[in-house]
């Protein structure tokens, strides 16, 4: 397809509008054109060809160079990790001999007191001993010159008895060169008749005790096993007595509070309320109980006491506050 274009140029003859014009003109034709076309590329391959050598030249450096990289950043992280572990190695090294040396000054400083200390406990033992010895010499002449002039004043008090038994000594324990020898070998068959009777005697004696002991005991026992009988098989009302404890004291509110103690298996555990109202009846008459009972319940408590097992902080204080209260018991 070919294309053309362009412009004419035209004059008209003079009139009222004469003068000078340009038409422009433009079109296509159609053209067919046959052309060989010789191309030469052999400077184009021979540039491609030394493009490409180039290119890999410069793969082969840039491989090199990366690997040259990750080379000397692994010799540079290895010098790196030395120095640290070095260092660190170091200061831990530094540190500890620093603090083996101060610890061995403190041991030195604590033996030398241990030694100072051993050699004042020493002479403290020995200070100890020396008056140990002494205040033991000198008390125990005291005590031997007590146990001697205890002794000449007891046999002062009871020299008739004293004088009896050393010459009783004297006459039991015969001595083998004397004359009354034979004497003793011949009243022994006498007297063997005399101790053989006495020792029955007693022994009898001893046996009736025994016997009447035990009669009394089983009497005893007759009677409490026939009395349990009775209160188990009689049926008959009558009055029981049981033991109850009215506790009244101040609270740490400063209010008042009553306790009624009984036995916990006791019918009287039913009727609290009701013991309570006839304790705190004003028609009732306290009194202090007699000295008999107190020694009772002392013994009581101080027995119970004992075998709880308490602290004796807490049993002295308990004992405290008994001795600040007064035991009182009704009127009869």
């Amino acid at each position: 397809m070919q294309y053309y274009s362009g412009s004419i140029s035209t004059t008209y003859p003079a009139s009222e509008h004469g003068g000078r014009q340009t038409v422009s003109y433009q079109g296509q034709v159609p053209v067919e054109l046959l052309l060989d076309v010789y191309v030469d590329t052999d400077p184009y391959d021979s540039a491609s060809d030394h493009c490409r050598d180039h290119i890999d030249t410069l793969a082969g450096a840039v491989v090199a160079t990366e690997t040259a990289e990750v080379l000397a950043k692994k010799q540079s992280a290895q010098k790196i990790g030395d120095a640290v572990i070095d260092g660190f190695f170091s200061y831990i090294r530094q540190d500890l001999t620093q603090q083996i040396s101060q610890l061995s000054a403190k041991a030195e400083a604590l033996l030398l007191e241990l030694v100072e200390q051993r050699k004042a406990c020493i002479k403290k033992q020995q200070q100890m001993a020396d008056d140990y010895s002494r205040i033991t010499n000198r008390y125990s002449k005291l005590f031997d010159d007590l146990d001697h002039e205890l002794s000449s004043r007891i046999h002062q008090l009871d020299l008739p008895t004293f004088s009896t038994v050393n010459h009783i000594s004297c006459t039991v324990t015969r001595p083998v060169d004397t004359e009354l020898l034979g004497i003793a070998t011949i009243s022994q068959q006498e007297t063997a008749r005399v101790d053989s009777i006495v020792a029955c005697s007693t022994i009898k004696n001893r046996t009736k005790g025994m016997i009447d002991d035990t009669r009394r005991f089983l009497r005893g026992v007759y009677k409490l096993t026939n009395s349990i009988n009775d209160m188990l098989t009689n049926d008959d009302c009558g009055t029981c007595f049981v033991p109850v404890a009215y506790v009244e004291s101040v609270g740490d509110n400063g209010q008042p509070r009553r306790d009624i103690l009984v036995n916990e298996g006791s019918e009287v555990c039913r009727s609290k309320q009701a013991l309570e109202q006839r304790f705190m009846s004003q028609d009732l008459e306290w009194a202090a109980i007699s000295r008999e009972a107190e020694d009772t319940v002392d013994a009581f408590f101080n027995d119970t006491l004992a075998n709880s097992g308490v602290d004796r902080r807490v049993a002295a204080t308990m004992v405290a506050l008994k001795k600040q209260n007064e035991l009182k018991t009704i009127k009869k």
